[in-house]
């Protein structure tokens, strides 16, 4: 059995995830204003063919793939923050054992051991779908 988080390890990460928290809604707040300030119109100018508006389409929808991959990085971030509120943070989702410090300093939203964190992506992994 892994020993549980001290205070001050759980302070430290506290403040890691604040940091990225706020790191990553600043920069979230400038790819939105950003994005509110892209036009389609400019992209393709005034007279754009068929070819022109598919590219900027494909450029709009990979602005706001971005956009929404940040929402999720900083749903994990609230999503720890609110474990450590609740007294859960550093411990595991599935077994219910702790998660080791330094997985969680390598990752501080991590909610699963490593050994849960394997079998919850060979669960979830597909044939036609490789996973990292």
């Amino acid at each position: 059995m892994t020993a549980r988080l001290t205070p001050q390890q759980t302070e430290r990460l506290a403040a890691v995830l604040a940091g990225q928290r706020a790191a990553l809604t600043r920069t979230i707040d400038h790819h939105i204003a950003q994005h509110a300030q892209t036009r389609f119109t400019d992209l393709v100018g005034q007279v754009g063919d068929l070819e022109d508006h598919a590219l900027a389409d494909l450029l709009v929808d990979d602005e706001l793939a971005g956009i929404q991959r940040e929402i999720g990085e900083l749903r994990e971030i609230l999503a720890a923050e609110d474990r450590l509120g609740r007294g859960a943070y550093g411990t595991c989702i599935d077994c219910g054992e702790p998660v080791v410090f330094e997985r969680l300093l390598a990752r501080p939203t991590a909610s699963r051991c490593l050994a849960c964190q394997e079998r919850h992506e060979k669960a979830q992994a597909r044939p036609d779908h490789p996973t990292l």
